[in-house]
C-alpha cells in the first residue's frame, strides 16, 4: 500500500473556551467558577473604546496582506481536544485602594504561580468622565487622582503573530501563542447610595486558563524577570560600570549575588541605561558644550570648540583643552615638544591630537589635548594656533619630535618656523625595516638581514664619512643578484666585516681592538672591491629600494640621522615613544564606542591623575643616589635634570681623572691610540708630535 505523503489542509477545531461557553449556555449553568468569571452586564455608559488596539488592527492590515503576498503566513496552531488547559490558582484578593496596591498584589501572585501578565489596554479617567458627561449619565465622575479608569492584563503569550518585516529572515521566533488568559480591572463605587461616593479598584472579570505550560524555569527566563535586579545589586553594578569593569565581570557579579540570570545582551542594555541616567543633556553636543563651559569657568583653564559648516550643518571640527597646570608647565619647559595623534577613542572617529613637553624630572607631560575631526592641514593648524594664542612661551620652542607624517610636518613648519623638526628615530628604523621586508623588492633572506641591520647603523651614524660608507655598502648589497654572472663576486670578507651587527663599520664608531691596523686595511680593501663593482655596473638601472630611499629618506636625513642632528636641542630625546606609551594608558579609559563628550571627560580625568603624580614627585622628600657619582656629583644630581647631569658628568670625569690609553704601533713611527673611557680611536705620528 502506497501512503499519500502530501500535506493536507487541516480544518481548525473550535477553541475550548468557545465550546465550554456554548455548553454552559445550553445547560443553563450560571458559570460560577473560582477561576473564571463571565463578563458582567455593562451598560452603554460603561463601555470604552480601545484606541490603541483599534489603531494597531487597522495598521496591521496592510502588513499582514504584504506578508501573505510574500507567501510566508504563520501556520495556525491546531487545537487538540485531548490536550488539557493549564489552570492557574484563583485570585484571593479582588479589591484594592489604589492601582499601586493592585499591581503589587498581581506581581506577587504572578511570581507565585509562574504567570507573566502585561497591560494590554488602559482607559484614562479623563476619557471616562468625558463620556459620562456627553451621555448625561447619573453615574458619579471618577476623581482625577486615579488617572486610569480601567486596565486589561493579558498573558505575555497572548495575541497572534503578526509579521512586520519583508520576509528576509525566514525563521522568526515569536512569543505570541494566542493564549486567552486575561484579567480585567476597573475603578468602581463601593456604595452607590452614599452621599459622597467612595471608589476602589476591583478585578471585574478574569480567565486563568493557559494553553501553555507554567514552570519556574520558563518564568525566570522572561526578560522582565531575569533583569529584575535588587536595588543593592543594581547600585553595585553601577559602581562597577563607573570603575570600568567589563561586561563579563558585571554579569559574573550578578549571577553570584542575585537570583536573576541576565544574558550578555541584557548586561549591555543595562550598562547603557545606567550610563544614560548620568547624562544631564539630551545630546552629545549639548553635553559637550555644557562640560566645556564648566571647565573654562575654573581659573586658568582654557577650552574651545571650533565649528565648521558642512552641508548646512554645524559640525565641531576641533576641540582644544588646556588646564592651568598644563599652561604653567609649558611656560617652565618650552624647549622640546613631542606631537602625535591617535585614533580609536570614540564612536564618531575623532582623533586625539596632543602636545607633550619635557619636564625637569626627565619625564614628559601633556601641555595640550585637542580632539579633531580629521588630520587635515586646516584642522591641525587651528589646534596649533589656539595653542600659540594661549601660551606666549611658544617662541622659546627649540625642537619638535614627530613621526613621518607629511601633513604634520607641513603644518608645524607653518606654525613654528624657528623650531627644528626631527623625526623619531625608532619610527624611522621601523618604517625602513617594514619596507625592506616587502616582497616588492625581491630581496632574499640574507639581503633582508643585512639591510635591516644596516638601517640602524645609518640612523646612528656619527659622521658623514661613516654615513657614506654605509650607503656604499647598501648599494653593494642591493646589487647582489642584479649583476650579470661575470660581474658577480664572492661576498668574502665584506660580509663578515659588514654584517647585521655592524661591528666593523667605521673606525670612529667601533672599538679598536688589537687588530686595528689589519681591520682598517680590510675595510679599505672591501671598499675598493665594492667600488670596482660599482664602476663596472654604472650602466645598470637603479634598484627600486635605493630609488625609494633616495626620494623619501636621504633628502631629509637632517631630520633623522645622528650626525646631522647632533647640534639640535633634544634634551636626550631621540624618539617620541613616551607619548606612544601614554596613548596606551589613555586608551585604557576609552574605547571606540564612547561618545565624544565621554571621550573628553576620560582624557581630562587621565590628565588630572598625571598632574597629581607630577605634584607628588615635586614635593617628595628624597635624594638621588648613583653608584658612579662622588659627593659633589651626588649633590648636583639633586638640583638638575638627569640629562643635564649626564652632560656635566662626562666633562667632570675628563677634568678630574687621568686618562688611560691603549696603543699599538701599526707602522714604525705611527700609532693607534684608544681611550678606555670614551672608546675613541686616534692616529698619532711620532715625527709630527715630537717636533
Amino acid at each position: 500500500m502506497v501512503h499519500d505523503l502530501r500535506v493536507k489542509a487541516v480544518a481548525r477545531a473550535p477553541r475550548r473556551s468557545a465550546v465550554r461557553q456554548a455548553a454552559r449556555g445550553a445547560s443553563g449553568d450560571d458559570g460560577s467558577d473560582s477561576s473564571y468569571c463571565p463578563p458582567a452586564d455593562i451598560g452603554s455608559e460603561e463601555e470604552w473604546e480601545d484606541s490603541a488596539s483599534s489603531a494597531s488592527s487597522h495598521a496591521s492590515q496592510p502588513k499582514q496582506g504584504r506578508t501573505e503576498a510574500l507567501g510566508h503566513p504563520r501556520t495556525p496552531r491546531v487545537a487538540d481536544e485531548e490536550e488539557p488547559e493549564v489552570a492557574a490558582p484563583p485570585l484571593t484578593n479582588r479589591e484594592f485602594g489604589s492601582w499601586g496596591e493592585l499591581e503589587g498584589y498581581l506581581s506577587e501572585y504572578s511570581t507565585a504561580s509562574y504567570q507573566s501578565f502585561r497591560v494590554h489596554t488602559n482607559n484614562k479617567v479623563s476619557a471616562r468622565n468625558k463620556k459620562i458627561k456627553e451621555s448625561r449619565s447619573t453615574k458619579p465622575l471618577v476623581p482625577e487622582k486615579w488617572v486610569f479608569y480601567g486596565k486589561t492584563f493579558v498573558c505575555t503569550h497572548a495575541g497572534k503573530y503578526n509579521a512586520r518585516g519583508q520576509g528576509k529572515r525566514k525563521r522568526q521566533q515569536s512569543r505570541a501563542l494566542e493564549c486567552e488568559a486575561q484579567i480585567n480591572a476597573c475603578v468602581e463605587v463601593v456604595d452607590n447610595d452614599a452621599e459622597v461616593p467612595e471608589f476602589v479598584v476591583r478585578f471585574t472579570t478574569w480567565r486563568l486558563y493557559h494553553d501553555h505550560g507554567l514552570s519556574e524555569h520558563t518564568f525566570r527566563q522572561y526578560p522582565r524577570n531575569r533583569n529584575a535586579l535588587e536595588s543593592e545589586v543594581l547600585a553595585t553594578v553601577d559602581t562597577l560600570r563607573k570603575a570600568g569593569a567589563s561586561k563579563k565581570r558585571i554579569q559574573q557579579y550578578i549571577h553570584e549575588n542575585s537570583v536573576c540570570t541576565p544574558t550578555n545582551q541584557d548586561v549591555r542594555n543595562l550598562v547603557r541605561r545606567l550610563k544614560k541616567r548620568e547624562h544631564t543633556a539630551s545630546t552629545s553636543a549639548k553635553r559637550l558644550k555644557q562640560w566645556v563651559q564648566e571647565f573654562s569657568e575654573e581659573s586658568g583653564n582654557v577650552a574651545g570648540i571650533f565649528v565648521d559648516s558642512e552641508q548646512s550643518k554645524n559640525i565641531a571640527t576641533c576641540i582644544t583643552l588646556q588646564s592651568a597646570h598644563m599652561r604653567q608647565l609649558f611656560d617652565f619647559f618650552p624647549e622640546v615638544l613631542m606631537i602625535d595623534a591617535t585614533h580609536g577613542t570614540n564612536s564618531s572617529k575623532y582623533k586625539v591630537f596632543s602636545i607633550m613637553a619635557h619636564d625637569a624630572f626627565g619625564k614628559e607631560q601633556f601641555v595640550q589635548h585637542a580632539v579633531v575631526q580629521n588630520e587635515r592641514l586646516p584642522t591641525l593648524l587651528t589646534a596649533l594656533e589656539e595653542f600659540k594664542r594661549n601660551n606666549p612661551a611658544w617662541t622659546r620652542i627649540r625642537c619638535i619630535l614627530i613621526d613621518k607624517d607629511f601633513t604634520e610636518i607641513s603644518v608645524l613648519k607653518m606654525a613654528f618656523p624657528d623650531a627644528v623638526l626631527l623625526l623619531c628615530q625608532f619610527h624611522v628604523i621601523k618604517y625602513l625595516r617594514e619596507e625592506i621586508a616587502s616582497a616588492a623588492y625581491g630581496f632574499n633572506a640574507w639581503q633582508k638581514q643585512q639591510l635591516q641591520g644596516l638601517v640602524q647603523l645609518l640612523v646612528n651614524a656619527k659622521t658623514e664619512r661613516e654615513y657614506k660608507r654605509l650607503r656604499d655598502y647598501m648599494h653593494y648589497i642591493m646589487g647582489i643578484g642584479r649583476r650579470s654572472a661575470s660581474g658577480r663576486t664572492e661576498l668574502g670578507s665584506c660580509c663578515s666585516e659588514l654584517g647585521a651587527g655592524g661591528a666593523g663599520l667605521g673606525a670612529g664608531s667601533a672599538e679598536l681592538e688589537s687588530e686595528g691596523a689589519e681591520l682598517d686595511a680590510e675595510l679599505g680593501a672591501g671598499r675598493a672591491e665594492s667600488g670596482a663593482d660599482a664602476e663596472s655596473s654604472d650602466d645598470a638601472p637603479q634598484h627600486p629600494f635605493e630609488a625609494y630611499f633616495d626620494k623619501n629618506w636621504d633628502k631629509c636625513r637632517s631630520m633623522w640621522c645622528a650626525f646631522e642632528r647632533q647640534n639640535a636641542v633634544t634634551l636626550g630625546n631621540n624618539t617620541n615613544n613616551r607619548i606612544e606609551a601614554s596613548w596606551k594608558q589613555l586608551k585604557d579609559l576609552m574605547d571606540s564606542f564612547m561618545k565624544v563628550d565621554e571621550c573628553i571627560v576620560s582624557i581630562m580625568y587621565y590628565q588630572a591623575q598625571e598632574e597629581k603624580k607630577f605634584m607628588d614627585r615635586l614635593f617628595k622628600l628624597s635624594v638621588v643616589h648613583d653608584p658612579k657619582y662622588d659627593r659633589e656629583m651626588q649633590l648636583l644630581s639633586n638640583l638638575i635634570s638627569s640629562h643635564a647631569c649626564e652632560l656635566i658628568y662626562e666633562q667632570y670625569m675628563f677634568a678630574t681623572t687621568r686618562g688611560k690609553y691603549k696603543y699599538k704601533e701599526a707602522v714604525p713611527g705611527s700609532f693607534w691610540c684608544n681611550t678606555y673611557r670614551t672608546k675613541r680611536t686616534r692616529s698619532m705620528n711620532q715625527r709630527v708630535h715630537t717636533r
